[in-house]
């Protein structure tokens, strides 16, 4: 099945459902006998579910990012709807560079009460990996220098930007960061080298 370049996607209701349910069930303090019955609903819904009828997640195509940008300021973009294990950052385009917000949550917790460094890694790449992709250039992350200013608390909004800064060849430069309550908490630099998909 070919995934739908909007963003309207059924799968992506679903993942969206899946994952309130995931950081609901691990946010409550319930009894066995409520665990037990959550449990009982579930595999209801594994078999409401059916059988997986494939092996992988589904993915939009690469150039689906480069038409979202194009229906102009008001596209909007969820890079990892269908993943309900991913952060679910909402993204918009603004000339040359993409704008990412998000809220971060106890599923990404690292230091006590603070976003991990894993996580906010993973934001850069994925926001800057979308501005390449905007602008149709068909490239994968060769590196990624980060450098991590001030922590990123638990439960805040977050907004992550990113734009081409550089190109030579297959190589296109890209200039990140994380901004929380106004202050730059990361930045970062991303390395993408071109290939033939």
């Amino acid at each position: 099945m070919t995934a739908p370049t909007v963003n309207t996607h059924p799968y992506s209701a679903l993942m969206s459902a899946a994952r309130d349910l995931l950081e609901r069930a691990s946010l409550v303090d319930i009894s066995e006998q409520k665990s037990a019955e959550v449990i009982e609903a579930i595999e209801a819904v594994h078999d409401l579910l059916g059988e997986p009828s494939r092996e992988r997640l589904l993915r939009r195509p690469f150039d689906a990012v480069q038409r979202e940008r194009e229906r102009g300021a008001e596209g909007r973009w969820f890079p990892t709807g269908f993943n309900p294990v991913y952060p679910q950052p909402v993204m918009r385009f603004e000339d040359d560079r993409v704008i990412a917000n998000w809220r971060s949550s106890a599923f990404e917790e690292g230091p006590p009460n603070s976003v991990h460094g894993g996580i906010s890694a993973f934001l850069i790449d994925v926001v800057a990996g979308v501005m390449i992709q905007a602008l149709g250039i068909r490239a994968v992350t060769a590196q990624l220098d980060m450098k991590y200013r001030q922590r990123l608390p638990l439960d805040a909004d977050i907004e992550i930007v990113a734009r081409l800064s550089e190109v030579d060849g297959r190589k296109h430069w890209v200039d990140a960061e994380i901004i929380h309550d106004g202050v730059k908490a990361v930045t970062a630099r991303g390395l993408f080298i071109t290939i033939d998909v």
